[in-house]
């Protein structure tokens, strides 16, 4: 009679044990996942676009996305930071079976005023973002002659509509920093599958630059989605203790917050300032041309940084416990 195996790891099938010695836990393989459907229905949503807009509206299209990048001026790194910060409560800290926050109270308290403190200051910048982005691209676009491009009704709604994605995001970088990122971006697989059918039935049927408008709603319901619903009961908690301590913002966050703030800025200027310079010196037809080859580089840049970006929130939790050998 075969003894069974007693190690874990020969039990697993050859697949996973592949991934997991690619450091492929759920959270990269969601990561990945939602990467690679991007990369194979990316192409499809170039050719539809290519073949049911005219050059001006791909024009537009693409510098709509390269002016509401802007967003990174009213998040000034925040949102980086948020991670990190709730990374290091989160290390003691876990969620209970009702799906509320349970643990050391001195944590959840740090944790408690951060997120007050966060979704006021996100407030603020969303209301700031919707005016002066909303009034930039006015004066934007009105510099050159439409060429009979409506655009005026799809870009306000499209500017509000990522102002209050702007505020969403600040609360789901509180879910990757609590160690949440496997549901996050299971979530934004199942974000990226409607989005994309959205958005083909959208050009199919000549909604144009309305085409924008339905992006930003998938997303923004999906964001609601999570907050609202599936993590409805970790806010709630988060507003019902009580607060008995405090982070200090000028010596825990800002420290942080300044370099992540000049990296966003430097990272406009470095990606996506090239399409409304083309749009504004060569036309939308250039400006398209340049939107979509920039948006193929960044597809595959994206699939690169999944194993990373996923793995921030533990770099923070073993950062806390001083557990230098994991982290390494």
């Amino acid at each position: 009679m075969t003894e069974p195996d007693s190690n874990p790891e020969n039990r697993r099938s050859w697949p996973r044990r592949m991934l997991n010695r690619m450091e492929v836990d759920q959270a990269v393989f969601y990561a990945i996942a939602a990467r690679i459907w991007q990369f194979v229905a990316g192409p499809v949503t170039m050719l539809m676009i290519a073949f049911y807009f005219t050059a001006e509206v791909q024009g537009y299209f693409y510098t709509f996305a390269s002016l509401l990048a802007l967003q990174s001026f009213f998040d000034l790194g925040l949102s980086t930071v948020i991670i990190y910060v709730a990374s290091h409560e989160w290390s003691g800290l876990k969620l209970s079976d009702t799906g509320e926050i349970d643990g050391d109270e001195t944590s959840i308290a740090r944790l408690t005023n951060m997120v007050q403190w966060i979704s006021k200051f996100y407030r603020i910048a969303s209301i700031l973002f919707i005016v002066f982005v909303g009034l930039a691209g006015l004066y934007f676009f009105s510099q050159k002659p439409s060429v009979g491009v409506e655009w005026q009704s799809p870009w306000f709604l499209l500017v509000l509509l990522t102002g209050f994605s702007l505020w969403a995001l600040s609360q789901i970088a509180v879910l990757e920093g609590c160690n949440q990122i496997a549901t996050v971006n299971r979530y934004r697989v199942v974000q990226a599958i409607t989005g994309n059918l959205v958005v083909w039935a959208c050009i199919y049927f000549g909604a144009e630059l309305w085409t924008a408008v339905a992006i930003a709603a998938v997303k923004l319901f999906w964001e609601f989605y999570l907050i609202y619903g599936r993590f409805r009961r970790f806010f709630q908690s988060l507003r019902s203790k009580a607060k008995t301590s405090s982070l200090s913002w000028k010596e825990e966050i800002w420290p942080l917050q300044w370099r992540a703030a000049v990296q966003g800025v430097l990272m406009y200027f470095s990606f996506s300032l090239f399409t409304p310079v083309m749009f504004h010196y060569h036309g939308p037809e250039s400006a398209g041309q340049m939107g979509m080859t920039w948006t193929i580089l960044a597809a595959l840049q994206a699939i690169a940084i999944a194993w990373v970006q996923t793995r921030t929130p533990q770099f923070g939790m073993l950062i806390a416990k001083s557990d230098y050998n994991e982290l390494d």
